[in-house]
């Protein structure tokens, strides 16, 4: 077993176009959702030999039971009970550093906001 953080980060100029950071928001929070999934269907293809897709609601092996808030969740094996995946609920973290260029009359605060992901996983390291 073993857990892993999944990151990514993006970066602003505070004062800058809301439509621009919501942009850039968006691409690394869908880059650490894209390889949640990808942990995911690994562990599910490890532990079962079968990808996700082969199995209907009527025969999956494994169960997903989430925590009442709905952030965090487990998949487990039916039969077993072997954890097979888990999720922690993601953390934000910001960083400020002020920047001037030569062209700035003025110093910018530049934002940098941490994604994280923390998962558990049946795949060997």
């Amino acid at each position: 077993m073993r857990t892993v953080t999944i990151s990514n980060s993006f970066t602003y100029i505070l004062g800058a176009p809301e439509i621009d950071i919501k942009i850039s928001r968006e691409i690394a929070a869908n880059d650490v959702t894209n390889k949640f999934q990808a942990a995911a269907k690994a562990a599910i293809m490890h532990y079962y030999g079968r990808h996700p897709e082969d199995f209907t609601d009527d025969n999956t092996p494994f169960v997903v039971m989430k925590q009442q808030d709905g952030r965090a969740w487990q998949m487990n094996d039916k039969q077993t009970g072997d954890l097979i995946f888990a999720s922690v609920p993601c953390r934000v973290t910001s960083n400020d550093v002020e920047i001037q260029s030569m062209e700035d009359p003025a110093p910018r605060t530049q934002r940098t906001i941490y994604i994280r992901q923390d998962y558990s996983t049946c795949v060997p390291e």
